[in-house]
C-alpha cells in the first residue's frame, strides 16, 4: 500500500501519513541522517510504523478532530499555533511540528535495536561480563527528539503549572 498524504481536509478515508517520502528524505538529509541506501518501499514502511506510534490513542493531542469521519488524528480545530503565539492554527493545516515529530519517530524506527555488543572480555585473571539488555527505565526522557517536538501539540492530561 502506498503512502496517502493527509492534505488537511480530513476527507480522504485512505490517508495514512502526514509526510511524503521526498519530504522525509529532504528533512533527513538536512540533519545528516543517511536514507540513501534505503529503497522508497523501505522508507514507506518506516513511515507507516512511525505513524502507528503517532496515531496511538495514548498520544492525546490538543483540540478536536475537524470531522467525525477523518481517518487520522489531524487535522484538528481549537489548537493554538505554536509558531504564531496567540493565534489559532488553521483547521486545514498539518502543523510543521507534527511532520517533524513524525520524522523523528521514523529516525527512531531506523535506529532499531542497539547492536549486540561483546558479552565477555578476559584480561589475564580479570573477566568482565557485559549485558546486552538495555538498562530498565521508569521514565521517558524529556529530551527525546520526537517527544520534545510533539510536546507543544499534546494534551497535558490536566497537569500544569500555576504561577502566582
Amino acid at each position: 500500500m502506498a503512502l496517502i498524504l493527509e492534505d488537511g481536509t480530513g476527507s480522504n478515508p485512505d490517508a495514512n501519513s502526514y509526510i511524503t517520502i521526498e519530504k522525509l528524505r529532504s528533512y533527513a538529509d538536512l540533519r545528516g541522517v543517511d536514507l540513501t541506501k534505503l529503497l522508497n518501499i523501505e522508507v514507506e514502511r518506516l513511515i507507516i510504523k512511525a505513524m502507528d506510534k503517532l496515531e496511538n490513542p495514548a498520544m492525546s493531542f490538543k483540540g478536536f478532530p475537524t470531522s467525525d469521519s477523518q481517518p487520522l488524528t489531524w487535522p484538528r480545530s481549537g489548537v493554538y499555533d505554536v509558531e504564531r503565539p496567540g493565534k489559532m492554527s488553521k483547521v486545514d493545516e498539518i502543523p510543521r511540528l507534527l511532520e517533524q515529530g513524525l520524522a523523528a519517530l521514523v529516525f527512531e524506527e531506523l535506529a532499531g535495536e542497539p547492536e549486540q555488543r561483546a558479552t565477555k572480555r578476559k584480561l589475564g585473571d580479570l573477566e568482565i561480563v557485559y549485558s546486552n539488555d538495555p538498562p530498565k527505565q521508569n521514565f521517558i526522557s524529556a529530551f527525546d527528539s520526537a517527544t520534545a517536538l510533539l510536546a507543544p501539540l499534546r494534551e497535558l492530561n490536566g497537569l500544569g503549572m500555576v504561577r502566582g
